[in-house]
């Protein structure tokens, strides 16, 4: 029993008829030469007569729309995180014992900037700035 046909095939027309393959040669009757089978016969040939054409290869997805632009960021909120950092950075230079960063760290928990205030952490790390022998005096100075 043969077997059933492929689900695609059932839908291809019957193959045409000058793409079977036939085993004898066309001769030119002026030249005697022999004729070379044209590429539709070679593609034939080589997959044999039942060969059909494979199915069409399924469409791709579509691709998903480019993500909008992200909204434009304030200046005021860029600057917020920007000094947020400033005072991370500030903060952890400090805590590694550096005298100009523990100054600094005092001035900006007195004014608030980057953290909450907090006047008895900026007189902390002025003592211990001081303690490191940096004068409090100048852009870091704060309020004794």
């Amino acid at each position: 029993m043969a077997a059933p046909p492929q689900p695609y095939q059932q839908h291809l027309p019957p193959p045409h008829p000058q793409q079977q393959f036939h085993h004898h040669h066309h001769h030119n009757s002026n030249s005697g030469a022999t004729q070379q089978p044209s590429p539709m016969d070679a593609t034939t040939a080589a997959a044999g007569p039942q060969a059909q054409a494979p199915p069409p290869a399924p469409a791709a997805p579509a691709a998903a729309p480019p993500a909008p632009p992200a909204p434009p960021v304030s200046l005021r909120l860029a600057v917020r995180e920007a000094v947020g950092r400033w005072f991370l950075d500030t903060l952890a230079e400090a805590q590694r014992g550096d005298p100009k960063q523990q100054a600094l760290l005092a001035a900006m928990y007195d004014q608030g900037y980057g953290c909450s205030r907090n006047p008895r952490a900026a007189r902390e790390w002025a003592e211990r700035a001081a303690q490191r022998g940096y004068r409090m005096s100048g852009v870091y100075c704060t309020n004794p």
